[in-house]
């Protein structure tokens, strides 16, 4: 139990074992209405998932949404430059920590040339298919 005191208001919050469940819920919810997952773009693939600068966890619950609300046999992760270590740890919280019967598919890595005033830069890519 944790006690929250304000000026003016005393709140009191209890962390639950099934905050998990609620916050798919919510967020299953905001798919519905066509929403992005927690804030995490989708894209023209229904089972593409782009990992950026948010947390891991907001990526893990992504997955974890996609997989239980759509009943999907398998999920792609896409990152590229900073954000690939990050796609990787959501990757081994995901397997490790929630559903333990996925396994990786395949892992493609690339580089892609982006333009630049200065320039061309390589940038390195990454996409992690995870399966049921």
């Amino acid at each position: 139990m944790k006690k929250i005191k304000s000026s003016n208001l005393n709140i009191t919050t209890s962390l639950k074992s099934s905050h998990l469940a609620n916050l798919i819920t919510n967020t299953q919810n905001q798919r519905r209405m066509n929403n992005p997952i927690g804030g995490v773009p989708m894209s023209k693939d229904p089972n593409t998932i782009y990992v950026g600068t948010k947390p891991a966890m907001s990526y893990v619950l992504a997955v974890i949404t996609h997989f239980n609300e759509s009943s999907a046999k398998d999920v792609t992760l896409k990152a590229r430059g900073r954000a690939i270590t990050t796609a990787i740890d959501v990757v081994e919280i995901v397997r490790r920590k929630f559903l333990k019967e996925l396994k990786t598919d395949k892992i493609e890595i690339g580089t892609e040339e982006l333009q630049r005033e200065d320039g061309t830069r390589n940038v390195s890519t990454i996409e992690i298919r995870l399966k049921r």
